[in-house]
């Protein structure tokens, strides 16, 4: 599938973390991004630490600091009446419907090695976020604002 450039790319505000004072006691460490939205459009999350620059023409290499992926399918929008898209509908007596699949998704990339090698030089980071839409979304009319929304990032360790 060819992709292309179509929207706004994420970049975290700097985030100090002295990883030299821990590099001994952790054995991984992931950048964790929850609450995803999916009802949009499909797209690859390409994520780099410390590359702000980053676009849909970076390299996904070690030299551009490239994190890692993920994916998401999405519900490309929703269209109805008011209350229709909300992922947990008010529910009346007898209603038997499932909940909605709509719910805010987690990821999770696993960037022990790379963190490290970054943390022997700086103790701040930031965390990029490449929108890459897939050539089926590029046939509809896609609106010029952020495909990427969630409620938090962050790095996390494990000791």
């Amino acid at each position: 599938m060819s992709k292309t450039d179509h929207n706004k790319v994420y970049v975290s505000p700097k985030i100090v973390f002295d990883t030299k004072k821990l590099e001994r006691e952790y054995y991984r460490a992931d950048i964790e991004i929850h609450g995803v939205d999916h009802s949009g459009q499909s797209y690859e999350g390409r994520v780099f630490l410390n590359n702000p620059k980053a676009n849909q023409k970076t390299l996904k290499n070690e030299r551009n600091n490239y994190a890692g992926s993920y994916y998401i399918f999405g519900h490309g929008g929703c269209y109805g009446d008011v209350g229709h898209c909300d992922y947990e509908p008010e529910k009346r007596l007898y209603d038997l419907r499932l909940g909605s699949d709509i719910r805010p998704q987690y990821k999770r990339i696993i960037v022990t090695d790379l963190l490290k090698k970054l943390g022997r030089k700086t103790n701040q980071f930031t965390i990029t976020i490449v929108p890459v839409l897939f050539a089926e979304s590029q046939k509809k009319s896609i609106p010029k604002k952020d495909i990427i929304k969630f409620d938090k990032i962050g790095i996390i360790t494990y000791d």
